[in-house]
């Protein structure tokens, strides 16, 4: 008998000053890392980006070059988890430059 899949969307969305730019869907256990480092290059001042409920993969470390009021944030502590356990960099999150950054929720 085929299991049926459940997917969540993975919504980064960051807030642009006319709109949200939203990119990518996985499902618990994928691999977000790509997404997850297209969505954090290039933020615009303030970017907003929200993780969804769900269990994601990050397989490498995630640099985040000169943010400036970046909010990253999930859905709390037991409801969006980022797995860096077979991450092959030596951080999960490497902030370079910028200032006002908040991590939350996760």
């Amino acid at each position: 008998m085929r299991q049926a899949r459940t997917f969540k969307k993975l919504l980064l969305v960051t807030a642009i000053s006319s709109g949200f730019l939203l990119a990518g869907c996985a499902a618990d256990d994928d691999d977000i890392t790509e997404a997850l480092s297209v969505a954090l290059f290039d933020l615009p001042e303030d970017a907003l980006v929200v993780l969804p409920k769900g269990r994601f993969v990050v397989t490498e470390s995630i640099v985040v070059n000169s943010a400036s009021g970046l909010t990253l944030t999930g859905y709390g502590i037991n409801e969006t988890a980022l797995d860096f356990s077979t991450s092959n960099g030596d951080d999960a999150f490497r902030f370079q430059g910028g200032n006002g950054i908040t991590v939350r929720d996760f």
